[in-house]
């Protein structure tokens, strides 16, 4: 998607913690046909839990990032895990 302004970024993480579905299925006792409402628990726990909402981010030539040095300073992410990052283009007011 080409993003020349008005752009956004959000964040999401996955860890041990963070949208994992399978932590909450052992914790159930790793059943091996959960019930119904054992599915909803799973399905919540397995979507990507937004860790920094969207916000806007500075376009330069038509190329936007994310600064990781400075996110290497801060050690907010997972420490075994991934971070998610989705660009999109903010609405037009």
């Amino acid at each position: 998607m080409a993003c020349m302004e008005n752009c956004a970024r959000s964040r999401f993480r996955m860890d041990a913690i963070h949208s994992n579905a399978y932590r909450v299925w052992q914790q159930m006792g790793s059943p091996a046909h959960p019930a119904a409402d054992q599915v909803v628990q799973l399905e919540k726990a397995g979507a990507l839990e937004q860790s920094v909402p969207d916000h806007a981010i500075p376009v330069n030539a038509g190329l936007a990032g994310i600064d990781w040095k400075s996110r290497a300073r801060s050690r907010s992410g997972p420490p075994a895990g991934a971070l998610i990052a989705r660009f999109h283009r903010l609405p037009e007011l």
